[in-house]
């Protein structure tokens, strides 16, 4: 008996496990899917602070710009942001690029979206300027110093991966630090992601994002003048995903500008091919096929166990 109920307990886990892994993959009907997408079923990390984490749409479905775009693309994918962080170290350990490592070691991502600087603005931290190297010590108690630090670790350790950067709208309304005036920080945020040759959607300089779209002047989509609210992530998330579109041929782009520098074995790893994703999907096929396998060979020895008994 013993050994039949440690056998129904081992299918019970596995069957678990299989659900789980099904569960990775958000279900959305498929004709709302854009299957011709370069984000289809591709694999994303999305970190930043509480704008990007979207604190106010806990418990939901499809959480902030992340959730949603996860969701549109069938993608396998994490929002590891958190409430707080900032680019420079002005709020400690709280940091963007603290959240990069927090995940180190699966370097499987295509695509990694960071966001940040508002948090910086808020405590007024040093905006700092872009270095001329790319292997000097940054200096993370400015802005700059911190943004630096943070495209250097992705690109060292997120090596198969597009990277982007998302520029925060403005918040005109907001009273506390710099908020209301942000410049400062997202023109060296676009010179230091020209540098490092990282994708950028720069929405606080767009005017007409700003005053018609998102109407950050008012409380319309931003609950407190900073915070989108379920209404404002619904407005903001389809342009952050229409520019995630455009990543992978930029990033190609500039690759094949440096071509005469590199050799055909670093373009192929600096690249994420299309298949990338699919051996992903191959990989996924094969652990349900597995499990099922496992599965069934567990039934089968509850079955003849159960024979024996009698």
């Amino acid at each position: 008996m013993k050994r039949i109920l440690s056998a129904i307990l081992i299918l019970l886990t596995l069957i678990s496990c299989t659900l789980s892994a099904s569960a990775l993959s958000p279900s959305v009907p498929e004709e709302e899917l854009d299957t011709e997408s370069d984000l289809y079923k591709k694999s994303v990390v999305f970190v930043g602070d509480s704008i990007s984490e979207a604190r106010n749409e806990w418990g939901k479905d499809a959480v902030g710009w992340a959730g949603r775009i996860i969701n549109w693309n069938k993608m396998r994918g994490l929002n590891k942001s958190k409430s707080g962080a900032s680019v420079s170290d002005c709020r400690g350990e709280n940091t963007v690029i603290n959240q990069l490592k927090a995940i180190t070691g699966n370097n499987s991502y295509d695509y990694v979206i960071m966001h940040g600087g508002v948090n910086d603005a808020w405590d007024e931290a040093p905006v700092g300027v872009m270095t001329n190297g790319f292997d000097e010590a940054f200096d993370t108690t400015t802005f700059a110093g911190g943004l630096e630090a943070t495209f250097k670790y992705a690109k060292e350790n997120f090596k198969k991966a597009h990277f982007g950067f998302i520029i925060n709208f403005s918040l005109p309304s907001a009273k506390y630090g710099k908020l209301s005036d942000m410049s400062e920080y997202f023109t060296v945020a676009k010179q230091i992601c020209e540098k490092w040759e990282i994708s950028y959607l720069d929405l606080y300089f767009d005017d007409n994002f700003n005053n018609n779209i998102m109407q950050t002047k008012s409380m319309k989509y931003l609950g407190d003048f900073i915070h989108p609210n379920p209404a404002g992530y619904d407005v903001i998330s389809p342009y952050i995903n229409d520019w995630m579109k455009t990543i992978k041929a930029e990033s190609e782009k500039q690759e094949s500008s440096e071509a005469a520098e590199q050799t055909t074995a670093e373009q192929s790893e600096a690249v994420s091919s299309p298949e990338s994703s699919e051996k992903g999907d191959i990989a996924e096929m094969i652990i349900y096929i597995v499990c099922g396998i496992i599965i069934l060979a567990a039934v089968a020895y509850i079955i003849v166990a159960l024979k024996k008994k009698k």
